[in-house]
């Protein structure tokens, strides 16, 4: 359960998803967190302690469903690895460059 309503690393819940825990997340419009979610049965209204409640719930009593999600988290924390993550930010720089390329006049400073 990640209840903040403002969160830009998300780390625990990244930690948590990959050992295949199912989250239930708050989908504030001000968290990174949100994205980790796979779909809207682990994502609650921030603020709305029924929803929350809801969702845990549903979580608990469908056991199949959740063993299955847990494998789908899982994988789904392997996009975030250092490997992963190196090759997307080696992206943004090889994109910034081709940018300054193409068009110098993006990158002056104001002065």
């Amino acid at each position: 359960m990640h209840t903040a309503n403002v969160e830009s690393e998300a780390i625990a819940c990244l930690e948590a998803i990959s050992v295949g825990i199912v989250p239930v997340i708050a989908n504030s419009p001000l968290s990174a967190t949100r994205q980790f979610a796979l779909d809207e049965r682990s994502l609650f209204e921030p603020n709305n302690a029924k929803d929350l409640s809801a969702k845990i719930d549903w979580w608990l009593e469908n056991k199949l469903e959740r063993e299955t999600m847990q494998n789908e988290y899982a994988k789904s924390a392997l996009n975030y690895t250092l490997e992963n993550s190196v090759i997307q930010i080696e992206k943004v720089y090889e994109e910034a460059i081709r940018d300054f390329k193409n068009n110098p006049n993006l990158f002056k400073t104001l002065a």
